[in-house]
């Protein structure tokens, strides 16, 4: 009898240190999944952090090309009939250095959002290429001046309200993408 109950005892030695160590093995298991849990999380907060700062930047800089175009265009719409060609020819170079330092920098702003997030980069790259194309007309304006003056300061009035129309695009389409992540961050 004395057997069994040192065997008894044993028996429910084990049986506690099994459940001491099963008990162990499950909470470090639990804090495993908590931490890694978190970490996703924060890796998440991050890219989403990222990403809005990247598409913010790449604004600013569109934001910039467009109040270059509208400085540069601001008197054919307004003071057509005060505008020279020696003006338009000083305003065309400030413009054109301003313009040609930003390329660059928009093509990388939208190569960290490509690296970021893939949709954002087809939301973000019509705005630039839309960009693109108002620089291009406003250039092919600018070249054709010898032709007739008059008709350029006409065609420069003319694509002040293209970019007008443009930047409100790009506030609307800005507003809503990041209205969009904060919804989705919840």
């Amino acid at each position: 009898m004395n057997v069994d109950a040192t065997i008894a005892g044993l028996i429910g030695a084990a049986i506690g240190a099994i459940s001491s160590l099963m008990g162990s093995l499950l909470v470090g298991w639990q804090q495993s999944r908590i931490e890694r849990q978190r970490w996703l999380r924060a890796r998440d907060d991050k890219l989403i952090q990222d990403l809005q700062l990247a598409i913010v930047e790449l604004t600013r800089k569109l934001a910039a090309g467009i109040h270059s175009m509208q400085w540069f265009m601001w008197v054919t719409e307004y003071q057509p009939e005060k505008f020279t060609i020696e003006q338009l020819n000083e305003k065309l170079r400030d413009y054109n250095n301003e313009v040609h330092d930003l390329f660059p920098e928009l093509t990388g702003s939208l190569m960290v959002i490509a690296a970021l997030d893939k949709d954002m980069y087809n939301r973000m790259s019509p705005l630039v290429n839309e960009f693109i194309e108002l620089d291009w007309q406003i250039a092919m304006i600018a070249v054709s001046q010898d032709d007739s003056f008059s008709k350029s300061v006409e065609a420069l009035a003319s694509c002040y309200s293209k970019v007008s129309e443009y930047e409100k695009r790009l506030h609307e389409c800005v507003s809503e993408i990041i209205g969009i992540r904060k919804i989705d961050r919840k």
